[in-house]
């Protein structure tokens, strides 16, 4: 399988084989597009994949916590810039939450540390806290995410 952004995803394909979130033979007998990104055939095969397995990786190795079934509100998400929803469905990493200096920002790949950058300045906070999301998690909130978008 060729990766339409492989300078990202064939490193976090690596990591997620080498920390056992699933092997080798496993990735080999999916059914693979010519190309494609990781994510979308991932969050596709979400069934196949351990969720235990999934979050572990993100908590061990992402610095994550686990809040479960923490959902933004359709407002909360609609409130956020196109650019910054565009580049959250990119990234599989959306806010989730805010309280006083604080984000809750879903992690559903942990590679892209700038766009959290981005979410804090636009939240104007100070500090963000990293909830591992599920591989139906990151399903869900693409969908909210994409209804979004039609409507911005």
């Amino acid at each position: 399988m060729f990766f339409i952004n492989q300078t990202n995803d064939t490193p976090l394909l690596q990591e997620l084989i080498r920390e056992a979130v699933f092997n080798s033979a496993f990735w080999e007998a999916l059914p693979l597009p010519a190309e494609g990104h990781l994510m979308d055939i991932l969050v596709g095969s979400r069934a196949k994949i351990v969720e235990k397995s999934w979050l572990d990786w993100l908590i061990r190795k992402h610095e994550c916590t686990r809040i479960p079934a923490l959902e933004p509100t359709p407002v909360f998400i609609k409130a956020l810039s196109r650019p910054l929803l565009t580049e959250s469905l990119h990234t599989d990493c959306y806010p989730l939450s805010t309280g006083d200096n604080h984000l809750i920002v879903g992690i559903g790949r942990p590679d892209y540390p700038e766009h959290l950058s981005h979410l804090l300045k636009f939240y104007k906070k100070t500090v963000v806290y990293r909830n591992a999301l599920s591989l139906n998690e990151i399903a869900s909130l693409r969908t909210l995410c994409h209804q979004a978008l039609q409507t911005l």
